[in-house]
């Protein structure tokens, strides 16, 4: 019996009760979640990863509360190879670590600027560019300049 990894849509904010009733049909599920601000988060929000067998009747998924639908490609149903469910988990954790520190600035907070042509000056958190990239607001002849910079380059103030 051959098995394949599918992904599911969930309905909005519903990842939990759908893996719950999934699980109590005896299907295997898996749903990456991390902890933030003492409440468990869904890692992919919207989205489950269910296993079944190719012969199984997966119909009664459909009508599972929680289920928004089965994810497609055309007709093909998104399959997930079992190396790639192997490394999410694998990495959960450190990804984990990334989500929480990624978004550590808000918009106007103080920041100084610790490596570059502009170290030691002090700036203001815009907004996120990138993975690892910010824009910051710095004063240069009474104008407020965007620069982007690497996030690592600066410090809260």
């Amino acid at each position: 019996m051959f098995k394949n990894w599918y992904l599911i849509q969930t309905k909005p904010r519903e990842e939990c009760v759908a893996e719950k009733n999934i699980s109590s049909q005896g299907f295997e599920v898996y749903l990456p979640k991390f902890t933030l601000n003492k409440k468990d988060r869904p890692l992919f929000p919207g989205y489950i990863f269910v296993h079944l067998a190719d012969n199984i009747n997966w119909r009664p998924l459909l009508s599972t509360k929680g289920v928004a639908r089965f994810v497609r490609f055309g007709h093909d149903f998104a399959t997930i190879p079992e190396c790639i469910i192997g490394s999410i988990r694998d990495n959960e954790s450190n990804t984990i670590k990334k989500y929480v520190n990624a978004f550590k600035f808000k918009k106007g907070d103080k920041l100084a600027i610790t490596s570059g042509p502009l170290k030691c000056v002090n700036v203001c958190f815009e907004q996120y560019k990138t993975d690892e990239r910010i824009v910051v607001l710095f004063s240069m002849l009474n104008q407020k300049q965007k620069i982007t910079i690497e996030k690592s380059q600066v410090v809260k103030i």
